[in-house]
This record gives C-alpha cells, sequence and structure tokens, in this order.
C-alpha cells in the first residue's frame, strides 16, 4: 500500500516523537511520497526523508546526510568507550578510509588512515597544539618522526612565475637580538646553528661553503686586477636606524657609495610592502679583497728583492 501517512493527533505525534528521539511533539505530518517531516509547528523541518536522503533541519536534503540549523553545537558524536571513532571513505577497511578520532585518556583528537596505529597521523592536543607522528607536542607545531636518508618535510610552490616559498616572521615584536631568534638547529649532542632575530648567523664552524667543483664550472681563467676597487671602496662604521641611536655600531659598506666603484656586487630588491632597497653581495667582496691581497704581496716580494739587490751591491 503505497499511501501518505498522516499524523496529526498529538498523543500519536508524541509516541513518534519519541521514538525518533526528536524532542518536539506538536505533530508529524506528511509531505510527498518518500517524503516526510517531523515539525513544531506545522512549517519548521525537523526531520525529513527524500530519495534516499536524510535531512536533518531542512527538507531539502542534498546529500545523503544533511544536517541545517543555526545552533553552535550541530553535530555531537559520542562514546563511552576510550577511543571515539567516524570513519570516513569507500568502506571501513585497510586502505579504503580514514578515521577521525578522539582519545579520551590522553586527551587529543588524531586523524589517521585506517590501519594506522592512534597518534601515527596528525594529532591535536590541548591548548590547540598540533602534532604529526606525535600525541604530545611540546611546540604549538611539532613533526615526529625517524626516517632515514629522507626529508620529514618537504615545502614546495610550483608556481612557474615569482615563487616564494617560507617566510619566518616575527609580527608581534620589534625586538633585535641574540636572545630571540628566527631558526635554531640542533642535534642530540650540541646546537649547531642558530639565525637570531637581529640577522646574525651564527654556527659551530664558521664556515660558509659554496658549490666549487670544477665539473660545474666553465670559462675558467684568472681574475683581473681588484687593487682599485679594493682601494676605492669606503668601509664605514654605521647604525641601523631601527636598533634606534644607542645601538651597537657595525663595519661595512653603504650600497650607493659602493655602487659606484663596484656596480656588479649592488643589487635592488622589492620588500612585501611595495618598498624598494639595495643590497650588497658581501661574499664576494671577500674573494676580490683575497685578489688584492696577492697583488700586494707581489708587490711587496717585488720591491724586497730591489732592496736586497740594493743592500748587496
Amino acid at each position: 500500500m503505497a499511501e501518505n501517512l498522516d499524523l496529526t493527533g498529538d498523543t500519536i505525534a508524541s509516541t513518534y516523537v519519541q521514538l525518533l528521539h526528536i524532542g518536539k511533539s506538536e505533530g508529524i505530518e506528511s509531505a510527498g511520497t518518500g517524503h516526510f517531516v517531523v515539525d513544531g509547528n506545522g512549517t519548521e523541518s525537523v526531520l525529513s526523508l527524500d530519495a534516499g536522503r536524510v535531512g536533518i533541519g531542512t527538507e531539502e536534503p542534498t546529500s545523503p546526510l544533511h544536517v541545517a540549523g543555526t545552533a553552535t553545537d550541530m553535530f555531537s558524536i559520542l562514546s563511552e568507550h576510550d577511543n571515539a571513532e567516524m570513519y570516513i571513505g569507500q568502506a571501513k577497511a585497510s586502505n579504503d578510509c580514514g578515521i577521525i578520532g578522539f582519545d579520551e585518556p590522553d586527551n587529543y583528537m588524531y586523524l589517521i588512515c585506517h590501519g594506522e596505529s592512534v597518534g601515527a597521523g596528525l594529532n591535536i592536543a590541548d591548548g590547540g597544539k598540533v602534532g604529526i607522528g606525535t600525541t604530545s607536542p611540546g611546540w604549538i607545531f611539532t613533526v615526529d618522526n625517524s626516517a632515514s636518508n629522507d626529508a620529514i618535510a618537504v615545502i614546495n610552490n610550483a608556481s612557474p612565475t615569482e615563487p616564494d616559498v617560507l617566510k619566518l616572521q616575527m609580527s608581534g615584536s620589534t625586538q633585535a637580538d641574540t636572545n630571540e631568534w628566527f631558526l635554531y638547529c640542533e642535534n642530540q649532542a650540541e646546537v649547531k646553528a642558530i639565525i637570531y632575530s637581529n640577522g646574525a648567523m651564527q654556527n659551530k664552524t664558521g664556515s660558509f661553503v659554496i658549490f666549487s667543483d670544477e665539473k660545474l664550472k666553465t670559462g675558467i681563467k684568472d681574475a683581473k686586477s681588484q687593487w682599485d676597487d679594493i682601494k676605492g671602496l669606503r668601509i664605514r662604521n654605521f647604525k641601523w636606524i631601527s636598533d634606534g641611536s644607542d645601538a651597537e655600531s657595525y663595519i661595512g659598506v653603504i650600497a650607493q657609495e659602493a655602487e659606484k666603484i663596484c656596480p656588479g656586487l649592488v643589487f635592488e630588491s622589492e620588500l612585501r610592502d611595495g618598498t624598494k632597497q639595495k643590497g650588497f653581495k658581501q661574499s664576494i667582496l671577500y674573494m676580490k679583497a683575497v685578489k688584492a691581497l696577492q697583488e700586494a704581496m707581489a708587490r711587496i716580494e717585488s720591491l724586497e728583492t730591489k732592496v736586497t739587490a740594493l743592500e748587496n751591491a
């Protein structure tokens, strides 16, 4: 018998409402073949079934389960088990679904693929701390893994135009010293390298290594004289404006002055706010200085030879 069921009596409606755990008992009325609505006043939809779709708070569900409303607590999955879990995927089997759960004893939420142990994936602990591979992250974001000969994380920007990759920012502070840091590198034994908030870089070996293998290079020839360049550069003492007038003094060059002597060592970059500023390739200056020193040594040796010849005449 394919007829619509019309239940409007308060007593009958109340009974069905209790069975359905709806919480409203003013009436249940039919709304078309294969579709019924439980409502409070004949207009407000509470539960609907339509073409295999279930609607809660809507008469026109657009997905297998459609929940609509204005409450902040819209949907709850609660269990007395230590691990309350929800499966998402094609089937509740290995490699076919993922699991979202909550570990009550240790008080963290987890996201794993089926077949993985609890805590092996993404975990959110008390205080909003996020851990990957750890259920007790000690920092706001912690990744813990023991991969050998492989990277723990890869950050890739695949854009072919103007790709930026990583930005480390202290948006709430103007502090610039060696008490805070942007990057801190250590192994099990000791600290190896630090980039401080004032931009200073410190490492254990004091070395900066570049690619220098002959197989990577072409057009190899002796460098021209660097005597005039090194002699013409003005080496200055200065303070950074952002550090204040009482800040320590530094030694170096001014890009605009150096550009007149060594234009190839000066470059201009554009910051995020659109302003432009000049930079100086200081590491190349060291090699120019080495070349100039070699020239000075050759002159000194030549003079020494002449002095010796005069003394022996």
